[in-house]
């Protein structure tokens, strides 16, 4: 595309997880190709002091509830400032928001991403004014069809990792040093919020199973969330109650992911996962469930073992199996590398750029 876009890109949450990094990568790499970005974000939130270290205009709207009057108008008045080609709403909340915004400040496109696989509440919000919805899988373009979008209107770019993080990781030996763990004992993990629909539960059910054969083996849990303390309650009930680390949130993921043996994923529901490409980019062999996208990423078998959601006995079954086989775990590692590199940040910039670009053809703006 010759022409220079200028993008608006409107996120609404407070917190930092993955929809916010890929929210963040995407406004970063449009840059790096030419284009204007301003980064519209909840003025009590962390892209607001996150952006401007990655060189993104920022401005912050005060966001009180799914569509408050202040919310909107704030969103409009910084729309009609920067006069945008497109607006693209990264949440749910940000949807309705942004669609009003857009229609008071008569901006040409707006686009929706959809990260992840829930069934949606209601289909007008996510058609009486977005002239397209970006589904992060082919999992959640299913489910958008299924509850009545239309599937001309939706286009499936996949998220993707800085795999530039994975070139040099520590070696084991100092990841564990730092992580006060020997090199005598299998260590799994696994990167993800502390939510219902990361499956936690099913883990720590599984991870008794587990100790029964390893009783010396670690399952470090990085990541928070509402259910933080319930999961706390849970790891005490267990035979081994300190071989469950919860870690909080970790900056450093590539740190950690190199002290371990295994890297596990227990979602129930999930629109993709970047935290499980990133496993894959460390080369560690990984064990999940085959919920929502996560068949798109792992092939079961050849890069990955898949097992059903909800389902502790698999989970157990696929974890032991793996830890009684080094070989193997070696070279589901190996191939998880080399199969996640389809993944790359550059690729979803790419993918979303051609998005933004038919969407306005279509409209003949370009």
């Amino acid at each position: 595309m010759a022409e220079s876009l200028r993008i608006a890109h409107l996120g609404t949450q407070s917190g930092w997880r993955g929809g916010e990094q890929q929210q963040a990568w995407l406004a970063a790499g449009l840059q790096e190709r030419g284009h204007s970005c301003l980064m519209i974000c909840n003025s009590r939130g962390e892209m607001l002091d996150r952006a401007p270290e990655l060189g993104l205009e920022a401005c912050g709207v005060r966001v009180r509830g799914e569509v408050g009057v202040t919310s909107v108008a704030g969103t409009a008045a910084a729309l009609r400032r920067f006069r945008p080609d497109v607006i693209h709403l990264h949440d749910a909340h940000a949807v309705l928001i942004g669609s009003l915004a857009a229609k008071l400040a008569r901006t040409p496109a707006v686009i929706a991403s959809r990260r992840v696989d829930f069934r949606i509440n209601s289909r007008w919000k996510y058609t009486w004014a977005i002239d397209r919805i970006i589904a992060i899988s082919s999992a959640i373009r299913s489910v958008l069809v299924d509850c009545g979008i239309p599937e001309e209107r939706i286009s499936v770019v996949h998220s993707g990792i800085d795999l530039a993080r994975f070139s040099e990781m520590p070696s084991r030996e100092e990841a564990r040093s730092r992580l006060d763990l020997g090199d005598d004992r299998p260590v799994l993990g696994s990167v993800a919020a502390l939510t219902d629909h990361k499956g936690h539960r099913f883990l720590l059910e599984a991870w008794s199973r587990v100790l029964a054969d390893h009783p010396r083996a670690v399952l470090l849990l990085a990541g928070t969330g509402e259910l933080e303390k319930q999961l706390r309650q849970q790891a005490a009930g267990l035979p081994a109650p300190g071989s469950v680390r919860f870690l909080g949130f970790q900056a450093d993921v590539p740190g950690l992911l190199a002290a371990l043996d295994l890297f596990v994923l227990s979602s129930h529901l999930e629109g993709l996962c970047t935290s499980l490409m990133d496993a894959m980019a460390a080369g560690l062999p990984v064990v999940a469930t085959a919920a929502g996208g996560i068949p798109e990423v792992v092939e079961d078998g050849s890069t990955g073992v898949l097992v059903p959601p909800r389902d502790p006995a698999a989970l157990a079954g696929a974890i032991l199996d793996l830890l009684a086989d080094p070989g193997r775990r070696e070279r589901l590692g190996g191939a998880g590398r080399e199969s996640v590199r389809r993944f790359d940040r550059t690729r979803t910039v790419e993918g979303t750029l051609a998005v933004y670009s038919e969407v306005l053809a279509g409209k003949g703006r370009l």
